[in-house]
């Protein structure tokens, strides 16, 4: 089927959300994925073909503790009648070379140890596994009242997406921690806190637990230098 792969537009947020829901089986909200196309940092792609958009690939620059540059690989979405055919390496070509436009250091994916198609797809695109396995802990936020400020060792990440508004935790998970990033999910009208943790890292895993993290699965981060 002859397509055309370009940067995702306003006009194709419909078709968006129709193809999201239809690969995941829940809602998306086309506000949310008009905010995050409207980032300065965020770029999407999309494959078009003469049945519409059969395809899209969303991405965004976050900065680590470091200072390093990352381009997270966010979301991949084919229309089942269009897999097996390349869009997915196709759609991984495009938001890699869009992350070095933006001088990003490297590019990452966070990729379930089941997928092995994309595990396929990362490979062909020279992107290289974690040799840890990662659990990958999600929240919903609530008001928090009292003075809560994250140590040095803590970075808190504002991030908006195709699918959610959150607040990363990355570096040290500690109760208070935890407080900082409710507290800052109050000011930014986030939704979603999140935290990738090594598996091997126990204790950081049962403190998210305790503290209502719900553990959506076990991943692999997927990496290449830009």
């Amino acid at each position: 089927m002859p397509h055309i792969i370009r940067p995702a537009v306003a006009q194709d947020i419909s078709a968006i959300v129709t193809l999201s829901e239809h690969v995941w089986d829940t809602p998306f909200s086309q506000e949310t994925i008009a905010t995050a196309l409207a980032q300065d940092r965020h770029r999407a792609h999309v494959i078009d073909t003469p049945d519409g958009i059969m395809g899209y690939i969303s991405s965004f620059l976050t900065h680590a503790s470091q200072g390093l540059q990352r381009w997270e690989v966010d979301l991949l979405a084919i229309h089942p009648d269009y897999r097996n055919q390349g869009a997915g390496r196709a759609l991984v070509h495009a938001t890699t070379a869009a992350g070095r436009a933006m001088r990003a250091n490297i590019a990452r994916a966070l990729v379930r140890v089941s997928n092995i198609p994309m595990r396929h797809v990362m490979t062909a695109c020279a992107y290289a596994c974690s040799e840890e396995a990662y659990a990958l802990y999600v929240a919903q936020p609530h008001h928090y009242d009292n003075h809560a400020l994250a140590s040095d060792k803590t970075w808190l990440l504002p991030v908006k997406t195709f699918s959610y508004v959150g607040i990363w935790l990355e570096g040290a998970i500690t109760q208070n921690a935890i407080n900082t990033a409710h507290k800052l999910a109050t000011e930014k009208q986030a939704d979603t806190l999140g935290a990738v943790i090594p598996l091997s890292y126990v204790h950081d895993c049962r403190l998210l637990e305790s503290q209502g993290f719900e553990r959506i699965g076990e991943f692999h981060w997927w990496q290449r230098v830009l």
